[in-house]
């Protein structure tokens, strides 16, 4: 947060100015400073707030404003160096506290972090931003009923902003109350970085389908969506006609065999014009489907899971020489290893941890 206009500076702070310090230019320099900080023009900005601090070393919403820019550079350290500043120069501003509170949790001092976003919350207690930034701490401290509670907050001050309802429902599915995570998560659509699809069909409510064919749209990357296509066959059970899947272009073929889906196509690729559009994001507990390919093109692999938990596997290409990789390494292999060789990947009950061993295909 720009610090434009601030508090009492601290009286200990000012005695060490000395008869040096030109208030009338440091303020000139300050405020040509916000003028290009607001025009984006971060480098001339930031040498005009140094100039300043270099007239007045107390003119905290100079060191401010210099934080806020080094963070936006990727300096986090130098701008943990004047944030501490501008704190030290006025301790009773909220904005100074939480800017230096999100830097601090940047960096992943969390512990120092939350000392300084609960000081701002404490200081600005009707400033919706303070709370947000303080939940986004606490969240990373995994403490998520009280992130929670510290977006209820920011939501209640500022009811339209939509940043806030989204965090507040990825922390209310990290807490484990999925109906009400993924209820508030369809707000994600309102999200300026995330508009909804172009699709000109209807989005399926839940209503019967009564024949009718249905779209899956694969909205996130791969791992959602290897995640989440295990409930295609929940979806032929509601009365579908037929169910497309629209995924990504690598995963067109390993998906091809998956109950349930009648089709997998990729964007570009013609589809009905009678199709209802659903985003599917649900995960109750559902045995994991097996997916199996024998193509010399394509690796052969298994997902398993032992327990009802979401559990996400990426493919991997196995190599001769490799141990058990993790599921999120990529590794190299011919085809005709490819034809013969996969791993087959499980999480035992109560372990956190995926296991992967090497099996011989079989073929269809």
């Amino acid at each position: 947060m720009i610090n434009q206009s601030g508090g009492k500076p601290n009286r200990e702070a000012l005695e060490d100015i000395g008869p040096t310090a030109d208030f009338e230019e440091a303020e000139r320099e300050f405020i040509r400073g916000l003028e290009l900080h607001r025009a984006e023009q971060l480098d001339q900005s930031l040498r005009h707030y140094g100039n300043a601090a270099t007239l007045n070393p107390r003119h905290a919403m100079a060191w401010n404003n210099m934080g806020v820019i080094l963070r936006r550079q990727g300096k986090r350290k130098a701008a943990v160096a004047c944030y501490r500043r501008a704190v030290a120069i006025m301790p009773e501003d909220s904005t100074h506290h939480s800017n230096l509170g999100n830097v601090l949790r940047d960096l992943g001092m969390l512990e120092e972090a939350e000392q300084h976003g609960a000081r701002a919350v404490a200081l600005a207690p009707h400033n919706a931003g303070a709370h947000h930034n303080h939940g986004l701490i606490l969240q990373d401290l995994g403490r998520h009923d009280e992130a929670i509670a510290e977006f209820d907050n920011a939501i209640e001050l500022d009811p339209g902003n939509v940043g806030y309802r989204w965090d507040r429902a990825l922390n209310l599915l990290m807490s484990g109350d999925l109906a009400k995570g993924f209820a508030e998560y369809e707000v994600r659509w309102k999200l300026p970085q995330n508009p909804p699809p172009n699709i000109a069909a209807p989005e399926w409510t839940g209503a019967p389908l009564d024949g009718k064919t249905i779209l899956l749209w694969s909205e996130q990357g791969f791992g959602d969506t290897l995640q989440f296509v295990r409930y295609a066959p929940m979806v032929k059970e509601r009365g579908a006609g037929q169910v497309l899947l629209l995924a990504q272009p690598a995963l067109v073929r390993l998906l091809a065999e998956t109950p349930g889906l009648d089709s997998v196509v990729t964007d570009g690729a013609p589809l009905r014009a009678s199709i209802a559009m659903h985003r599917y994001s649900a995960c109750r507990g559902y045995s994991a489907p097996r997916w199996r390919r024998s193509r010399q093109t394509s690796p052969t692999w298994w997902c398993r899971k032992a327990e009802p938990a979401c559990v996400r596997i990426a493919p991997t290409w196995p190599s001769e020489s490799a141990g058990p990789a993790s599921p999120r390494t990529r590794t190299t292999t011919t085809a005709a290893q490819a034809s013969s060789l996969s791993w087959r990947c499980w999480r035992s009950l109560g372990s956190t941890s995926i296991r992967c061993r090497k099996v011989r295909a079989r073929r269809n």
